[in-house]
């Protein structure tokens, strides 16, 4: 660990171009590699123009106890996941926002459980949903600060719900995070100077969600709900070792998850799609909702246009009634399918189908 150095953000318009660290700046090159576009590299910064640049940094305090070697070898990481797993151009936040977010050290406080809260929006109500997040005993969620200027703003609430209505049931239990709510203010403050303005199908509610529980959880968090619209790519940076799992109980929910392999999402506008590999999931629900469920997903692609259609192929011997998550699910070895919240889903053990429900 070395000394607590400034971490400082440069824009182009309104993207980010650039991050300084130190000596050294972190942005995106084209490189001639057949199977990528873009990749991270890291160039020296002399004395004159970190002087001058003082002025363009971001309006909140972001500092970082990595160094240099440290970063370099966070970058040499990215860049080979980004090899690995993408074949297309890879915007300029998505790198730049897993520097940040790996580079940060976030005060550490007691373990506490993460949940994630859904209202629908709209009819037919299966067709989009409001996303909040619970950590702890606090919500977290966007809300638009006025209809003229559309710029995000976060709303922080407490109870059983967020503000919106959001786990008006009380929200599923996501994971566990460490992060204390100092630390979350901060990740708040990044996220909102790196996405200022609203918008429906890239910088919204569900991209702010799942980002915060990926942040907050290191990673250990389970959401199976597909991705209305959010502009993501996001993936597993470490290559070497992906078990990583957690158990956690509040209120009637009890949940034990594990993840053996990838876990692989990318999102444009309203479409999406994911690969797993791995995931088994043991679940007790007895409120809200009731039933037992043990998921076992050996592998899984899917690809989704938000919650109007989906379908995705694979191997999996997921078995379970009852209810939960806002939705009713009945399965055996893979076979059987759901209905509620997020649609109507029949499924088999090699795959299925899924579309929304006029409900």
């Amino acid at each position: 660990m070395g000394v607590r150095r400034r971490v400082k953000l440069k824009r182009s318009e309104s993207n980010i171009s650039s991050v300084d660290i130190g000596e050294y700046s972190y942005k995106i090159s084209k490189t001639s590699h057949s199977s990528v576009d873009s990749q991270i590299e890291r160039t020296r910064v002399d004395e004159e123009a970190r002087t001058s640049n003082d002025e363009e940094q971001t309006q909140y305090k972001l500092e970082t106890t990595k160094t240099d070697e440290e970063i370099k070898k966070i970058i040499i990481s990215i860049n080979e996941a980004q090899l690995a797993h993408y074949d297309n151009y890879v915007s300029m936040f998505n790198l730049l926002n897993s520097i940040l977010e790996l580079s940060r050290n976030p005060p550490i406080g007691p373990e506490r459980v993460v949940k994630l809260g859904r209202t629908c929006v709209g009819v037919p109500s299966t067709l989009a949903h409001h996303w909040a997040v619970q950590i702890g005993e606090s919500w977290y969620e966007i809300t638009p600060k006025d209809k003229e200027t559309r710029q995000n703003n976060v709303r922080v609430s407490d109870g059983r719900r967020a503000k919106s209505c959001a786990g008006l049931c009380g929200g599923e239990v996501v994971g566990l995070s460490t992060v204390t709510d100092e630390g979350i203010e901060e990740w708040i403050n990044m996220w909102l100077d790196l996405h200022p303005d609203y918008n429906l199908f890239t910088d919204n509610c569900q991209k702010f969600a799942y980002q915060l529980m990926d942040w907050a959880t290191n990673g250990k968090f389970l959401c199976e709900h597909r991705v209305i619209s959010a502009d993501m790519e996001l993936a597993d940076i470490e290559m070497v070792d992906n078990r990583r799992g957690f158990v956690a109980k509040k209120g009637g929910n009890l949940v034990a998850h594990w993840k053996y392999g990838k876990d692989i999402l990318n999102s444009w506008w309203c479409f999406s799609t994911r690969y797993k590999i791995g995931h088994y999931t043991a679940q007790a629900v007895a409120g809200p909702g009731l039933g037992l469920f043990l998921d076992a997903i050996f592998v899984d692609r899917g690809a989704y246009s938000g919650n109007l259609f989906g379908i995705h192929v694979g191997l999996n011997l997921n078995t379970g009634l009852g209810i939960r998550n806002g939705n009713f699910e009945a399965q055996l070895l893979g076979c059987g399918g759901k209905i509620g919240a997020d649609g109507i889903e029949v499924n088999t053990s090699l795959g299925g189908i899924n579309a929304c429900s006029l409900m």
